[in-house]
């Protein structure tokens, strides 16, 4: 029965915010979701740094890969495109933590100005909840 009951009141919470949200004043309507938009932007901008990190060591990698098959290929230095090779699979299994690193570092850079505007937006919310 409890979860029922905090089903209903979020349900209940959520319609209500949707029909009190289209009597609000415009501008301020407007201003949370600008603010809501820019968060949103923050959040996927410390992404951005890690994927590129990820396409240039995928293409180091596949590089490394083909210039090993090159060698023993064409040149028969069978050692060397073995080394080749070694490299770029050294190089494909770092990829993983090099875009962990890169992405963590960026949320960390971002975290204040993420907070900032998250606590604004809940902020605003709180306030129009306790002027009603």
């Amino acid at each position: 029965m409890d979860k029922k009951d905090d089903v209903y009141k979020a349900q209940l919470a959520l319609e209500v915010e949707n029909i009190r949200s289209k009597y609000l004043p415009q501008d301020q309507n407007k201003l949370e979701q600008n603010k809501l938009e820019q968060l949103k932007k923050l959040d996927k901008q410390a992404t951005i740094p890690g994927k590129k990190s990820v396409f240039i060591m995928i293409f180091i990698s596949l590089l490394l890969l083909v210039t090993g098959f090159f060698v023993i290929i064409f040149f028969k230095l069978i050692f060397a495109g073995i080394i080749c090779c070694a490299f770029s699979l050294i190089c494909a299994f770092l990829i993983k933590p090099i875009y962990n690193l890169i992405t963590e570092k960026e949320r960390t850079r971002l975290t204040p100005q993420i907070m900032r505007l998250s606590n604004e937006i809940l902020g605003n919310k709180s306030q129009n909840k306790q002027r009603n």
